[in-house]
């Protein structure tokens, strides 16, 4: 996200320093700009500062900004040109055209050959695009243009009312001299500042930005701005916010999946250990058999094969430890019988567990992937930490979040075909608290079948909901659910008050009764069918 412009938020200081901080605390501290300047036709600016040195005695520096994708970087350097440090050190093992490095003289990156922006005349454009190795004009221009960005590479040829992937083998005077005026009067407008700074937009989210509107934009919807700045810094800004979302959204799948791994390893052992389990009846059966025959057996027999209690054409054979009398080895099935029967029960007990929890943890990863905020995902990490799946860490730097208490998600809402309000919950504390608080009796309520799932109710307000909204309202359910890359998927429905919470059970989860089912495909709801948020909790 390398630029430069005024940012209009503010930061946490780090708790320790990065090193070029305080190289820069030494030397730029009281230090006043004298003036900013951009290298033509680069991505680099330069701060011409006033600053003093350890004396006292007044000193030039110049604080050089390359901003150049993975290889931007930012250099302090001296009056003489000496540098005195930079973000990103380098030698000659990295770079055998310059050295970043303390006390080296800096060099500019290496010239780009190109032309400059605006070409001197219109047979220098055409000897350039046709000397490129691309063959189409999109591409030329972006290879033999200095600063044009493939955004602008793409415009330039709609702009002059040419096709981007034109061939430039078939261009002619006429084609070069519509590419030549789209570069002057682009020229014109960087030159006399007359920007239309925009940021375009897909829903709540930013795109891209510009100077200008331009022609590959029609059809978006866009938000104007008085100055560039301002819009660099809305579009950087949300940008590094949606960037700190998915750091830690991936974060917290990275310890769910962990976790869900774990919990799937413990119950795959428990299966198996229960299905071992099964043969305790077998250890019985012997003991009564070994019983029932005992005056007919004798120490120091390895086997013996006797007749099934419940089919005497069956034959068993009993394995007996020869070193033992029957006694003894009656006793020793007896005691196996009874080992495996406790060990059973724990084990049922403790798989029966597992998979509540591994169900629960199902319904908070599906809540994390609907989450699209960094207040919804908040709430979601503190629900993982209370159920032993998480673990926060303390970022600096971080905005300090509101508490649930101090912050009431609302549920989503939107506005169906026949004007019926439908909500549906952000994670499992919401779902429940919608599903059994919020909901009346005879509001509708839909689930996804046997998945992991949003809580959907559809506000009745007394009247009788009828099917196409209860159809869409089920299409929403299964959007916001396991099943949101599946075909047909199965929603059942109910009146909410044929709810019921169980008691000791996890967050959201309820049961219900009475339910019909409906079997729909998928559907994202539409920006056309949000309905505003009341400004208070219910």
């Amino acid at each position: 996200n390398g630029r430069i412009h005024k940012y209009s938020g503010s930061r946490e200081n780090p708790a320790k320093a990065l090193q070029f901080v305080m190289v820069l605390r030494k030397w730029l501290e009281g230090a006043r700009i004298k003036n900013i300047l951009a290298t033509p036709n680069e991505r680099i600016a330069t701060l011409y500062l006033a600053a003093r040195n350890e004396l006292g005695d007044p000193i030039d520096l110049r604080l050089i900004i390359e901003i150049m994708g993975k290889h931007s970087n930012i250099i302090l350097v001296d009056a003489q040109g000496m540098i005195l440090d930079g973000i990103r050190r380098y030698g000659s093992q990295l770079s055998r055209y310059r050295e970043v490095l303390p006390g080296r003289i800096y060099l500019p990156p290496p010239p780009i050959n190109k032309l400059p922006f605006l070409p001197p005349d219109e047979e220098a454009l055409a000897s350039a695009l046709y000397s490129a190795s691309a063959t189409v004009l999109e591409q030329a221009l972006k290879q033999k243009i200095s600063g044009v960005s493939p955004l602008l590479a793409q415009n330039i040829p709609l702009l002059a009312g040419l096709m981007p992937q034109l061939s430039v083998e078939t261009m002619g005077s006429h084609e070069i001299r519509l590419i030549y005026q789209q570069l002057q009067m682009i020229s014109d407008k960087l030159r006399n500042s007359t920007y239309q700074p925009l940021i375009t937009i897909k829903g709540k989210q930013y795109l891209d930005f510009y100077a200008f509107p331009l022609p590959s934009f029609l059809g978006r919807g866009t938000i104007t701005f008085p100055t560039m700045n301002e819009a660099v810094d809305a579009f950087y800004s949300q940008l590094e916010l949606r960037q700190e979302f998915e750091r830690r959204r991936n974060g917290l799948a990275k310890s769910l999946r962990q976790h869900r791994q774990r919990l799937q390893k413990k119950i795959e052992l428990e299966e198996a250990e229960l299905a071992h389990c099964e043969a305790a009846s077998a250890y019985r059966e012997a003991a009564d058999l070994l019983a029932a025959n005992i005056y007919f057996l004798q120490k120091g027999q390895t086997s013996v094969e006797l007749p099934s209690f419940e089919d005497e054409q069956k034959k068993i054979i009993i394995h007996l430890a020869p070193a033992k009398t029957i006694q003894e080895n009656i006793q020793n099935y007896y005691r196996r019988y009874g080992k495996a029967k406790n060990a059973r029960r724990l084990i049922e007990d403790q798989l029966k567990i597992n998979r509540e929890q591994l169900a629960y943890l199902f319904s908070i990863e599906q809540s994390m992937e609907d989450s699209e905020s960094a207040n919804e995902l908040a709430v979601i990490e503190k629900e993982a930490e209370a159920a032993g799946f998480f673990q926060r860490r303390a970022v600096i730097g971080r905005p300090r979040e509101a508490t649930t208490d101090q912050m009431q998600l609302q549920p989503r809402r939107y506005l169906s075909q026949d004007g019926f309000i439908i909500q549906i919950g952000r994670n499992n504390r919401q779902n429940e608290r919608l599903s059994l608080k919020l909901a009346a009796d005879d509001d509708i309520w839909l689930h996804v079948q046997k998945m992991p799932g949003s809580h959907v109710v559809i506000s009745s307000d007394g009247r009788e909901v009828p099917e196409r909204t209860i159809i869409e309202a089920a299409t929403y359910a299964a959007w916001f659910s396991k099943a949101r890359g599946s075909g047909k998927t199965a929603v059942d429905y109910t009146r909410a008050a044929n709810l019921k919470k169980p008691s000791g059970t996890p967050p959201g989860y309820v049961t219900y009764t009475d339910q019909k089912t409906v079997y729909v495909e998928p559907k994202e709801p539409g920006e056309e069918s949000l309905q505003a948020e009341p400004q208070q909790s219910p």
